[in-house]
Formats: C-alpha cells, structure tokens, sequence
C-alpha cells in the first residue's frame, strides 16, 4: 500500500495491484509520501511482521492510519490474524495508536518496543478503523 500527492496536494491511496499514479498518459505526475507494508512469518503464516513509513512533512495527517486500515484489510483476506512490528519508545503517534488497539508489547532494550496486535482490534477501535 502506497499513498501518492499529485501537484494539487491530493492524496490517492495505492493498492498493490495499481499502477503508480502520474504513469499513464493525461495524469499529473505524483511523488510517493508513504507506503506500508507486511511480510508472512514463515514460522506462524497467520502474523505477519508489519511497517509503515511517512515522510516527515507529511507526518500527523492520519495518514499512516490510512495505510494501515487498508493493509488490515487486505492481510484478512489472505488469512493473517496478527501483526507484530518494532518501534522506538519516542516514537508517540505509533504507541497511541498500538495502545488503542489493545497490542501486546514488551520492552527489547536499548529503547525499542516490540509488539502483538490482533487485526480485529484494529476495525473496533473507533479512533483506528
């Protein structure tokens, strides 16, 4: 999943099946501003290790929450259950986000957080999904 600005600021969510915007003939050029993504672990094929990334300028505009009820979406339907990922202790809109939809977490180290969330949560967090 991808999320493109095109030069009058608008935003368009990408699924994986679509074409970059701005690559077809007639549409505006378009710069990527965020993407997300998830891999299967080969150990549990029912969670899956999760990531999602926005570029600072574009950072507390809902957009990573975008992303990643759109990535929930599509992990469901090819059968993941859970999300696992990392991220810093400093980093605040992310532990918001991890507390509302009841993840599990547990302290690595070095001021890294690992966490467990259950995709369900994610669409019955009215502040999430």
């Amino acid at each position: 999943m991808s999320i493109w600005k095109n030069n009058r600021h608008r935003e368009k969510l990408i699924g994986p099946e679509d074409a970059r915007p701005g690559t077809r003939r007639g549409e505006e050029e378009s710069t990527l501003i965020g993407v997300a993504r998830y891999i299967r672990s080969m150990d549990e094929p029912q969670s899956a290790d999760v990531a999602i990334a926005i570029i600072d300028d574009y950072h507390r505009r809902g957009l990573g929450k975008r992303l990643l009820c759109a990535l929930t979406g599509i992990a469901i339907q090819n059968g993941i259950r859970h999300f696992r990922g990392h991220t810093f202790w400093e980093n605040r809109p992310i532990l918001g986000m991890i507390r509302k939809v009841n993840a599990q977490t547990v302290p690595e180290g070095a001021g890294v957080l690992s966490f467990v969330v259950d995709l369900g949560e994610i669409f019955e967090s009215p502040s999430v999904g």
